[in-house]
């Protein structure tokens, strides 16, 4: 039967363990068994242990943290040349509009529940050079460095269309004692589908001798991320009636151009202007 009566106190004066203070110090005493509370540290200098230790703990799980942030980045196909290029480097006075809209859709997008988001595609109309993987990667950077030790997979993940089709072919001869360790068609596939915020540049860049290779492989994606309602973020130099054809409608295949309309809003993010490689101040 648990008892009503509090174990005995016994206080007493004694000098603090850290500043040598006199305090009242209590002890408990419980079956027989003394107990002092707070281990000999006056109120003051128990505050200040506390306090230094948060401060320990903080500071770890921000090295747990920075420590991630660095192997995402190195993971997660983000270029060399853009590996250091984030807003802070960006002429924002070239592209007003698009920095400011890009540097928002990196702000807002939510860590954690990233469905339903909208997704962007940048265009830049026939001009090269005008600052869209820059941004991108300044996205993918942003929304690294909002990661704050949230329980989830790395959140973003950058390849341009190039890449992306030298990688799935590169699945389609791989030997059958390979197959419990090299990836797969499949396996890119997933992957590319479930990534929080899938960043995909330069599509439309070089022309490929089969374009139906280029839309069953675009498609399969789009669609994907579409029915999961999970973003993409995308750049291309081709005008929306180019980048429709691109992605099949002369071939009576509208289907992925109409899900990155309905996932853009119904909206793109034109980019004009010089090169940003002949920029100079």
């Amino acid at each position: 039967m648990k008892s009503d009566n509090p174990p005995p106190v016994e206080i007493t004066q004694m000098a603090c363990k850290g500043c040598g203070n006199k305090f009242d110090s209590r002890t408990f005493t419980v079956k027989g068994i003394k107990m002092r509370f707070a281990g000999g540290y006056c109120p003051a200098c128990r505050e200040k242990r506390e306090a230094e230790y948060q401060a320990r703990q903080e500071a770890a799980r921000l090295l747990t943290i920075a420590g991630k942030r660095r192997e995402w980045r190195q993971g997660c196909g983000i270029p060399a040349k853009f590996m250091n290029k984030q807003f802070e480097d960006f002429k924002s006075e070239k592209q007003p509009t698009a920095y400011k809209r890009c540097v928002e859709y990196a702000e807002q997008l939510p860590m954690t529940k990233a469905r339903g988001y909208p997704s962007l595609l940048l265009f830049s109309a026939g001009v090269w050079g005008v600052g869209k993987t820059h941004l991108v990667c300044s996205i993918a950077h942003r929304i690294l460095n909002r990661w704050d030790g949230e329980e989830m997979a790395c959140p973003v993940y950058f390849i341009t269309e190039p890449d992306l089709f030298y990688r799935i072919q590169g699945t389609y001869h791989i030997r059958p004692e390979e197959r419990t360790w090299h990836e797969t068609e499949n396996d890119v596939l997933n992957h590319l589908a479930q990534v929080a915020l899938l960043i995909i540049d330069d599509i439309g860049k070089e022309e490929r001798a089969d374009p139906r290779f280029v839309q069953k492989v675009l498609l399969s994606i789009v669609d994907r991320r579409y029915r999961a309602e999970l973003p993409i973020v995308m750049t291309t130099n081709l005008i929306p009636e180019h980048l429709s054809a691109h992605l099949g409608a002369e071939r009576g295949n509208e289907a992925s151009y109409e899900r990155i309309v309905e996932m853009c809003q119904g909206k793109f993010l034109k980019m004009a202007g010089k090169s940003y490689r002949r920029w100079r101040d």
